[in-house]
C-alpha cells in the first residue's frame, strides 16, 4: 500500500503522513525535506537559488538520500534541524519552483520516491507545486 498526501505548504501533510507511517509501519518520505536540504546546501555553498543552471549543477555534484526519520543525508552528512532554519524557510519555496530542478530532484538518490515505494509500504507528503515525476 502507498499513501500520497498532497496539498499546499503548512496544511499538515507531514504531520498526517508521519502519523500514518508510524501507525502502519510505513516508510515516511517528506519530499519537502529534500528541497530544504538542497536549499540548505545552496546557502552553505553560496549558490544563488535564482541561478537555475548552478542549482542543477549543485544537485548533480552531491548524493542525497531520504532517511527513515524524515531527515536527509547529503554525502554522508545527516541534516535535520538545519532544514528548518529561517534562512532555509525564506527561499525553499523558490527552490522547489525551479522548473528543471523539479524534474531532476525526485531522482537525487538514484531512485524516485515512487520507485523507492514500489516494493515497500509507504506514506509520502509533498507540496502540490512540486509534482513527482517518473
Amino acid at each position: 500500500m502507498k499513501v500520497a498526501i498532497d496539498g499546499p505548504a503548512g496544511c499538515g501533510k507531514s504531520t498526517i503522513a508521519r502519523m500514518i507511517a508510524d501507525n502502519f509501519g510505513f516508510l515516511y518520505i517528506n519530499s519537502g525535506n529534500l528541497y530544504r536540504a538542497v536549499t540548505c546546501l545552496a546557502l552553505q555553498e553560496k549558490v544563488s537559488w535564482q541561478d537555475s543552471p548552478a542549482m542543477i549543477a549543485l544537485v548533480q555534484r552531491h548524493r542525497f538520500d531520504y532517511l527513515p526519520d524524515g531527515s536527509v543525508d547529503i554525502d554522508g552528512k545527516r541534516l535535520a534541524g538545519e532544514l528548518r532554519t529561517p534562512e532555509v524557510d525564506a527561499i525553499v519555496s523558490q527552490v522547489s519552483a525551479i522548473p528543471k530542478f523539479a524534474l531532476k530532484s525526485t531522482r537525487l538518490s538514484g531512485r524516485s520516491p515512487k520507485e523507492r515505494m514500489s516494493s515497500a509500504k509507504g506514506a509520502i507528503s509533498r507540496r502540490s507545486s512540486s509534482p513527482m515525476r517518473e
